[in-house]
């Protein structure tokens, strides 16, 4: 039993746009038998942010692990996952075991926060609640909180970050077909960041070649992103997609399903900064961007604010 080492990597990839990188895997598990018939699990990550791993191991014998099924979050490229120890110390323990990751962290406890518009300080635009694409197109149940927002522009402007984060991935590899009139696409640009707490902002339609951050940054409010484009050749307007969610994963089994994204992510319905206070967009109403050193400072460390009061 002790070389029972069957390693099954299930790659979960969530419709939406709530999706590992593919191909390669972003998170492998490795493990070694010590010489105190003990066996340590170590991880290497290859990208940035959170992830929640989960643990499933069969036929486990002779090991002070009381449990199936273990998951943790690891945030660092590399470390350790955990170690099994015998409970007879001369006989090895008996294993195998598959392992599943998902994209964000399972202990989020949302911050109840006020986010600045996605635009530069002054830039006009209009808001507008953006449909569950599972439901109208591919006959999926939409997740009871969804929340989505498409931001329009008359003409090209700059993205800016809503709030201070860790940019954890980005997508810069698709060009506008100006010979295609769309309905729905999946080619998007996108940046996707990590804020404080744990939550995941998603930033989808991003003109090819113009995003100004990379991976592992660490972005702030209005820090500029990047251009909007187009969503298809028959637009008169430019779009941003815009949504904020984090993994809440109330049972990871589901994630199976035909509906998993509906049990395991959270989308949240942001208040934003604006004249009027405060608010959660109206959809359809014109807004002016604002801002001011309160709102966009409220997570700078000591460092961060010294830096920016050195710089006003």
């Amino acid at each position: 039993m002790r070389n029972m080492k069957k390693i099954y990597l299930f790659l979960l990839v969530l419709f939406c746009g709530i999706n590992l990188k593919a191909q390669e895997p972003a998170i492998v598990i490795s493990h070694e038998v010590k010489p105190d018939n003990s066996v340590e699990f170590n991880y290497q990550k290859k990208v940035h942010g959170s992830y929640t791993i989960l643990i499933t191991f069969n036929g486990l014998t002779n090991s002070s692990e009381p449990k199936n099924q273990t998951s943790l979050v690891v945030r660092g490229f590399s470390g350790n996952v955990m170690r099994l120890k015998p409970l007879n110390a001369n006989q090895g323990i008996g294993y195998s075991y598959s392992f599943r990751y998902f994209q964000g962290s399972n202990r989020v406890k949302p911050d109840e926060f006020t986010y600045i518009l996605p635009f530069k300080k002054g830039s006009l635009i209009r808001a507008q609640e953006s449909p569950y694409l599972g439901a109208l197109y591919f006959g999926k149940t939409a997740p009871e909180d969804w929340k989505s927002y498409n931001f329009f522009t008359d003409k090209e402007e700059t993205i800016t970050a809503i709030r201070k984060g860790i940019v954890v991935s980005i997508k810069d590899e698709f060009e506008l077909d100006s010979t295609k009139q769309l309905n729905y696409t999946r080619q998007r640009n996108e940046i996707l960041v990590e804020h404080p707490d744990g939550t995941l902002a998603r930033y989808s339609g991003f003109k090819k070649g113009s995003i100004l951050v990379k991976e592992g940054d660490t972005v702030f409010p209005q820090t500029a992103l990047g251009l909007n484009s187009k969503y298809s050749a028959d637009d008169t307007n430019y779009r941003l997609s815009l949504m904020i969610y984090y993994l809440k994963a109330s049972d990871f089994n589901l994630a199976a399903g035909h509906d998993a994204e509906k049990s395991l992510y959270a989308f949240i319905t942001p208040s934003f900064y604006t004249s009027d206070g405060n608010e959660i967009l109206i959809p359809r109403k014109e807004y002016t961007v604002e801002s001011n050193q309160e709102v966009v400072s409220k997570e700078f460390s000591k460092r961060e604010l010294k830096n920016l009061n050195g710089n006003n």
